[in-house]
């Protein structure tokens, strides 16, 4: 088993390339970069959970039936990715990723083919990444290797502590949004509401999954405004 420093390290290498995965796939499919994940900087949380995770998998199973061994492959990262997709819902009411206009999802949560993709780059990470990338750590002095173990905890701890703050108040703002949506008149708008709405927006810049999920709760209050006055 690697040293601890070290599979801190690994973590953050492997948010990183799942930023890069993820930022890559926004740029094909919106023609530009954006950073669509829970954190400030360019990592990924789930990637890297999920990389640790299969480590020890497979550290502890390596003697097992490859097909027992390739189960876990596929079935570890589709739990992690559900359970962090339901998590983030009821806890910040926002979705991060939504495949429910893909065959074979649950909830919207995970799916069949992102399941298989997940996959496959496990294999990838088990059969060729991971040596690579504990070597190239390990290249460096033990006493480095800590150091930046302990500045990459600490990034990590600040990095958290804001990006929830503001995914927090971003789930204030939409149960007041959605409260007001629900009142019997909707002809008198709150502008107080609408004010913290673009306030939020502004302040969530780098988090365009928010402001999108912010836009569409704004359209569909003012959709229900319009057929609202059409009755009265």
């Amino acid at each position: 088993m690697e040293p601890i420093w070290n599979l801190v390290i690994y973590f953050a290498v492997c948010a990183f390339i799942g930023w890069i995965i993820q930022a890559l796939s926004d740029l094909i499919a919106k023609r530009k970069m954006t950073n669509s994940g829970f954190l400030y900087g360019p990592f990924v949380p789930i990637f890297g959970f999920t990389a640790l995770a299969i480590y020890f998998f497979d550290l502890y199973f390596v003697d097992f039936p490859l097909y027992f061994r390739m189960m876990g492959f596929f079935v570890i990262p589709t739990i992690i990715e559900y359970f962090t997709g339901y998590l983030l819902e009821v806890i910040f009411k926002v979705k991060l990723w939504d495949y429910s206009a893909y065959r074979f999802n649950l909830k919207g949560r995970i799916s069949l083919a992102v399941s298989t993709l997940w996959f496959l780059l496990i294999l990838f990470q088990v059969f060729v990444l991971q040596k690579i990338i504990f070597d190239g750590i390990n290249q460096f002095n033990e006493i480095f290797r800590i150091i930046f173990a302990i500045s990459l905890i600490i990034y990590f701890g600040i990095d958290f502590f804001f990006s929830t703050k503001v995914f927090y108040y971003f789930s204030k703002i939409k149960k007041e949004f959605e409260e007001s949506i629900g009142k019997i008149d909707l002809r008198k708008l709150n502008k107080k509401l609408i004010s913290k709405i673009k306030s939020v927006s502004i302040k969530m810049k780098i988090s365009p999954i928010l402001k999108e999920s912010l836009r569409k709760d704004e359209r569909e209050f003012i959709e229900q405004l319009g057929k609202d006055k059409k009755d009265n």
